[in-house]
């Protein structure tokens, strides 16, 4: 479907580099649209383009942002693949933003509770360490039973 990048210069790698970023963006737009044939084709390309310079940590964030729009879009099963694809790589280029992200985007996506409350133990302990809120993550799983924060706060265990 697409060609391969002839090689480029350093200033003609970063128009590569920002052009997958918008790229990147504008999958999350479409995708917040419903648009979903559009969202991915522009995710694809961001990879695509973001790959061709050889910028890690860009890639690991246009892969949490393909799966944040794979998650919106109710594919669970490939958002978690990206996610775990983007984890690996931010933690390849010690990028922890990007890594909270990924572990935010399991904790919200996992069907077992047990690895969605880990993921979001992480995510929260990576982001108190940036100093960044980490308070969007659910007091709840997505599966309903109570983390064991929110249980312990509420003064009951996370069993009921």
């Amino acid at each position: 479907m697409y060609t391969a990048l002839p090689a480029v210069s350093a200033e003609g790698a970063r128009d590569f580099l920002a052009q997958g970023q918008l790229h990147s963006l504008l999958g999350a737009i479409l995708g917040l649209q419903g648009k979903a044939r559009e969202a991915l084709e522009s995710h694809d390309e961001a990879l695509r383009l973001i790959r061709s310079c050889d910028a890690r940590t860009s890639e690991a964030e246009a892969l949490n942002d393909l799966a944040d729009t794979l998650r919106a879009l109710g594919r669970a099963a490939e958002s978690l693949e990206r996610y775990k694809q983007g984890l690996a790589l931010a933690r390849r280029v010690n990028n922890r933003y990007q890594q909270a992200r990924a572990h935010r985007g399991i904790a919200l996506t996992h069907q077992d509770d047990t690895t969605a409350r880990s993921h979001a133990a992480q995510a929260r302990q990576l982001y108190a360490d940036l100093g960044l809120p980490g308070d969007e993550l659910p007091a709840q799983s997505v599966l309903g039973t109570p983390t064991p924060e929110a249980a312990g706060a509420a003064g009951q265990t996370p069993s009921g």
